[in-house]
């Protein structure tokens, strides 16, 4: 991408950098220096653990819906860990295994990798807690995003009405061929429309539809939800992709806590 000259390195929202949330959607051209200098990145595992870091030894998780984690520690849901309460880690970078993070201490850089999946990044306007969510299939399927939104709300005390969320480029419905098992993955999905397309007998799934409905089933009002429209199959001079040319780079999506709202 190229504006009036100056090569885009990383991809901003306008929703996120006007409440003043530094953040970034990385692409191919993303250089270190691009991205902060401490952020902590997760080890993605497709599935449905957040980890929550905080600063504060005691630090409660109360979630307000669902059957997540109410307490500091891990609790099993299924087969998997879904929700983890950390203390900051003394060495940043990539520490820990999930597929969101979210964060209430200010200043904290919390990053994900993508290269097809969906990058998302939530933000609370008044309390600048901050969260960073990978979204695959797999995760969408598990909820994730409707679930990364329970946690940050949950944490802070605020309601859904505060909330930003940036979608990020991912594959795209013109690319993204899926099978039936995917499609039964989503059986129990409670607003399924858009979210599979049929074209010359194949099936294509849009994530940043899905991933939009479950913030909007949460809450998230509409107008404080974009999108930052990109192809990762269809555009190979801007992002990475591992489903159309089996490349093993990551793009790094981050954002930043910031400071609440005095």
């Amino acid at each position: 991408m190229d504006c009036g000259g100056k090569v885009v390195t990383v991809l901003r929202s306008t929703l996120l950098a006007r409440e003043g949330f530094a953040h970034g959607f990385g692409t191919s051209r993303t250089e270190p220096e691009d991205l902060p200098d401490d952020i902590y990145i997760l080890r993605q595992i497709h599935g449905e653990r957040i980890v929550v870091l905080s600063g504060v030894q005691g630090a409660q998780c109360r979630v307000r819906r669902g059957n997540l984690q109410e307490e500091p520690g891990i609790r099993r849901q299924g087969s998997g860990e879904n929700l983890v309460l950390r203390n900051l880690p003394e060495a940043p970078f990539r520490f820990d295994e999930g597929d969101a993070m979210v964060s209430d201490i200010p200043g904290v850089s919390m990053g994900i990798r993508t290269a097809d999946c969906l990058p998302l990044l939530i933000a609370d306007r008044v309390s600048g807690t901050a969260a960073a969510v990978h979204c695959g299939w797999r995760s969408m399927a598990l909820g994730l995003a409707g679930k990364a939104v329970r946690v940050l709300a949950g944490i802070t005390g605020s309601t859904e009405k505060h909330l930003l969320a940036s979608i990020g480029p991912s594959i795209g419905p013109c690319c993204y061929e899926v099978g039936e098992e995917v499609k039964k993955a989503f059986s129990h999905f409670r607003s399924g429309d858009g979210l599979f397309i049929e074209r010359d007998k194949s099936l294509f799934l849009d994530l940043a539809s899905g991933v939009k409905t479950q913030l909007i089933m949460e809450g998230v009002s509409p107008e404080n939800v974009d999108e930052i429209v990109g192809c990762t199959s269809c555009n190979p001079n801007l992002f990475w992709s591992w489903r159309a040319r089996k490349e093993d780079e990551r793009m790094v999506s981050f954002i930043t806590v910031r400071e609440p709202y005095r």
